[in-house]
């Protein structure tokens, strides 16, 4: 229609059908270039709204996956780390209790001594069996009505 307007003030020749359709094929050209650009900047707009979520999903996650790929702990969690292991050894060495000294063992041996007196028991550091036997049920008939 633009076109239509330009060439009727350009040209004083009255257009026929056949000018026209070749005209609007001209202006409908670049529509179509349009479209194919349109489709191509809502691609790179996807792609660009694809690209943020999933460095936003890195960014929120980087905490976690550079603890899991990291096998150097800072000296803070190396030091409690270390210690922890010391100490299971030092269990396993000893069999009980870590550094426990005389007084412990005696304290240990006074109440369980105490527990023995007032409940009766043989082993107070065995877990007591329990055994369960299932009730025995009378099977009665019903009588016919």
């Amino acid at each position: 229609m633009l076109v239509e307007l330009i060439c009727s003030q350009a040209c004083p020749i009255p257009m026929t059908r056949g000018h026209r359709s070749e005209l609007f094929k001209a202006e409908r050209a670049p529509k179509e270039g349009k479209g194919i650009t349109m489709i191509l900047q809502r691609l790179f707009r996807f792609s660009s709204i694809l690209q943020s979520a999933i460095s936003v999903h890195l960014r929120r996650n980087i905490g976690v996956t550079a603890v899991a790929f990291n096998k150097e702990l800072d000296p803070v969690q190396k030091l409690f780390v270390d210690k922890i292991r010391e100490y299971r050894t030092k269990r396993q060495s000893s069999g009980g209790p870590v550094d426990a000294g005389p007084e412990y063992q005696q304290d240990l041996e006074r109440e369980l001594f105490k527990l023995k007196q007032m409940f009766g028991k043989a082993d107070m550091n065995a877990f007591p069996n329990f055994k369960f036997e299932d009730p025995k049920f009378e099977v009665f008939e019903k009588p016919q009505s």
